[in-house]
């Protein structure tokens, strides 16, 4: 974690993401969904587009925030050079 927090605070949005997911899935850390969430929103400023799918994946499964399709389709597009994104909005699509 501590690697990944110094290059944080070097606008490395990479770790941002990473950050955002050892927060997600518990790993190192205690899971936090609401902290996940603001280093995702960290990445995404940073134009990531991994970080921007993993914000689509929290309001498509209400992480941290309120289940929202609507967000979660909004936030997916914005990642659609990421094939996950695309595979995920195709899902919700069929929702």
């Amino acid at each position: 974690m501590q690697w990944y927090l110094k290059a944080a605070d070097k606008d490395e949005s990479n770790s941002m993401n990473a950050i955002g997911l050892l927060y997600k899935q518990g790993k190192g850390v205690n899971q936090d969904y609401q902290q996940a969430m603001q280093w995702f929103l960290k990445g995404a400023d940073k134009n990531n587009h991994e970080a921007i799918y993993n914000i689509g994946i929290m309001y498509k499964d209400g992480l941290g925030v309120a289940k929202d399709y609507t967000k979660a389709k909004e936030w997916l597009k914005k990642a659609n050079h990421y094939k996950p994104a695309s595979d995920a909005l195709e899902e919700l699509e069929r929702l």
